[in-house]
């Protein structure tokens, strides 16, 4: 459990080191685009699902073999715990939700806007995640220690990358992201940003301890998940400069919702 909890604080200090972006005066989404890539997100995370029934394009993974497991991993390879399994499935909803304290403080317009950013960021590493299961097979730590009770034999070699590290560090990075666009020197960004990283990398020390994955997974997970949170978010930045760019956008203005036209 000690090395899990290096693990764990390494994953945390790496995620606070994140250059956080400078304040912008907007997010901008546009209706057409942005809409067609959010429900473009939600459809392949949904497809993206059905890649574990379908056998990989490799083959067969093969026996299970503990020598092919390299050195960083086997020094963190824990038996199967259903209770830590549980746990961090709850924190990892619990993580997803977290970002809803918007609606305490922002207009309707702003969350809507909100909403759809964070939405393509939780959509797209999702589905990328899935992709990567597919594409590169590995089996679970709980393979090599007597197997998991309960557990769906297809998860057997679902290992890499961590699908809960993926998501809850995907909605952690987006929400603390859009949380520096739109509240630049809030005092409440620090607990933010430490109450949602802290979630995010309990998750995923929960699912090395609970046998669900190796350290080497939940590390890929983080970072793909980090990499789409942080960078949706940008791709929607507006700063005052651009105030003439053309064609549909989305705005908001207090509590409306104004749809315009540039030209």
């Amino acid at each position: 459990m000690k090395r899990t909890f290096l693990c764990a604080v390494v994953l945390f200090v790496l995620a606070l080191a994140t250059p956080w972006p400078a304040a912008a005066d907007s997010l901008r989404v546009d209706p057409l685009t942005d809409g067609l890539s959010l429900a473009g997100g939600v459809a392949a995370a949904g497809l993206s699902e059905l890649l574990g029934r379908v056998p990989p394009p490799w083959g067969g993974l093969g026996g299970p073999d503990i020598g092919s497991v390299n050195g960083l991993d086997r020094a963190a390879l824990f038996s199967y715990s259903h209770g830590l399994d549980l746990a961090s499935t709850i924190l990892q909803y619990s993580t997803l939700a977290a970002p809803v304290v918007f609606a305490l403080v922002l207009d309707p317009g702003d969350f809507i806007t909100m909403g759809i950013i964070y939405g393509q960021a939780i959509s797209y590493a999702f589905a990328v995640k899935n992709v990567l299961k597919y594409l590169l097979p590995r089996y679970r730590p709980y393979v090599y220690n007597g197997g998991a009770p309960g557990v769906d034999s297809t998860e057997d070699d679902q290992s890499f990358p961590s699908g809960h590290a993926t998501v809850v560090f995907a909605a952690a990075t987006a929400g603390v992201t859009i949380y520096a666009m739109m509240f630049p020197g809030s005092p409440w960004f620090v607990p933010f940003t430490i109450a949602s990283y802290g979630m995010a990398v309990l998750t995923a020390s929960f699912r090395v301890a609970s046998g669900m994955h190796f350290v080497t997974d939940v590390v890929a997970g983080a970072a793909l998940g980090s990499a789409f949170g942080y960078l949706v978010p940008l791709l929607h930045r507006q700063r005052p400069s651009e105030g003439s760019v053309t064609g549909l956008s989305l705005e908001t203005t207090g509590p409306e919702v104004l749809i315009r036209y540039r030209y």
